[in-house]
C-alpha cells in the first residue's frame, strides 16, 4: 500500500475535521508585517531620521514573529492551568504589543542598523512607544482579525466542506474567529475557540470538548475526528486525546519535520489543503 492509499484509508472513518487557524490556514506573518509598515510609513515624530531609520531600516517582519512569539509563550503557560482569568487572544496581543514597543526586539542585538544605533535602541522605542497611541495599538491588534489565507486554503476547505464537517479548533477566541472568516471568506460549519471550550491548545480539555460536542466519544472511535494543523505540538496532543492527525508540512512559516521523519503522533502528511482535500474525496482526482 503506498503513502497516499494509506492515507486515504485513515481518512474514511474521519467525520469531522478541526482545523488549527493561525499559520495553516492563515498567513499571519506577511498580513500583519504589512500593516506595520503602512502604520510606520504613516507616522510622524521628531526625530526625522530616526523615522526614517524605522521606516526603511528596521525589520517589521521579525517584529511580527516575537509578537506572536509572545503569544505563544502566553497561551501555552495559561494551557498548563486552564485559564482561570478567561484571557482572550486579542487581549495577549494587546499586551504583548505593548512589552515590544516598550523594548524593540531584534534577531540579533548585535546587528542593530547603523542609522537606529545612531539614535539609541531605547530612543527609538521610547519615541515609537509614545508615538502609537492607543487608538493606533488598537488598529494594529485588529489586524489579527484580518488575516489574508494562504493560496490554497478556500478552495482546500471549499472541497473538504462538501464530504466532512469542517471548523475551527483554535486559541484564538470567537469575535476574532468570526471576522477572520467573513475577511478571508472561510467556509467554516461550525467555530471553536479558546474562549468557548474554557482553555487553550494544548490542554487536552481543548480536543475533548470539541470531540464531545459531535458525539465522539475518546474512549470508542476518537479517530472519526481528525485535527489538521502545521505545528506538531498541536497534532502531538490531539494524537494523545485519539484524534487522526494531519500535518501541513508546506507553510514556510510554521514547523517543519524533523530530520528523522514523521512522528509516530502524525498519521498523514500533506502539502497545502488542496492536497487534503484530494486524499479526503470519494474518488480519487487528479
Amino acid at each position: 500500500m503506498t503513502d497516499s492509499e494509506a492515507a486515504r484509508a485513515k481518512l474514511q472513518d474521519v467525520e469531522v475535521m478541526y482545523f488549527d487557524v493561525f499559520g495553516t490556514v492563515v498567513d499571519y506573518v506577511d498580513t500583519v508585517t504589512r500593516a506595520l509598515r503602512r502604520e510606520i510609513d504613516q507616522t510622524r515624530m521628531a526625530d526625522e531620521h530616526l523615522l526614517r531609520a524605522l521606516q526603511q531600516d528596521y525589520d517589521w517582519r521579525h517584529f511580527t514573529i516575537a509578537w506572536r512569539s509572545e503569544y505563544k509563550r502566553e497561551t501555552q503557560r495559561l494551557a498548563a492551568l486552564g485559564n482561570p482569568d478567561r484571557v482572550t487572544v486579542d487581549q495577549m496581543h494587546l499586551a504583548a504589543l505593548g512589552r515590544l514597543l516598550s523594548d524593540l526586539p531584534f534577531a540579533d542585538r548585535t546587528c542593530v542598523p547603523e542609522s537606529i544605533r545612531k539614535g539609541g535602541v531605547e530612543a527609538a522605542s521610547k519615541h515609537l512607544e509614545q508615538a502609537w497611541t492607543a487608538d493606533t495599538r488598537a488598529r494594529l491588534n485588529h489586524t489579527w482579525h484580518l488575516l489574508d489565507p494562504w493560496k490554497d486554503s478556500v478552495q482546500g476547505l471549499e472541497s473538504l466542506a462538501e464530504t466532512h464537517k469542517i471548523g475551527t479548533l483554535t486559541n484564538g477566541n470567537l469575535n476574532l474567529m468570526v471576522d477572520m472568516a467573513k475577511h478571508a471568506r472561510l467556509p467554516w460549519h461550525f467555530i471553536l475557540s479558546a474562549d468557548l471550550i474554557g482553555s487553550f491548545k494544548p490542554d487536552p480539555k481543548m480536543y475533548t470538548s470539541a470531540m464531545a460536542l459531535f458525539d465522539i466519544d475518546r474512549s470508542s472511535n476518537p479517530a472519526r475526528a481528525c485535527m489538521v494543523a502545521a505545528h506538531l505540538y498541536d497534532l502531538q496532543a490531539a494524537k494523545e486525546c485519539g484524534m487522526t492527525t494531519v500535518f501541513v508540512s508546506c507553510r514556510p512559516t510554521e514547523d517543519s519535520l524533523p530530520p528523522e521523519g514523521k512522528p509516530s503522533y502524525v498519521d498523514i502528511v500533506v502539502d497545502d489543503l488542496l492536497g487534503l482535500a484530494r486524499l479526503a474525496s470519494p474518488s480519487p482526482t487528479k
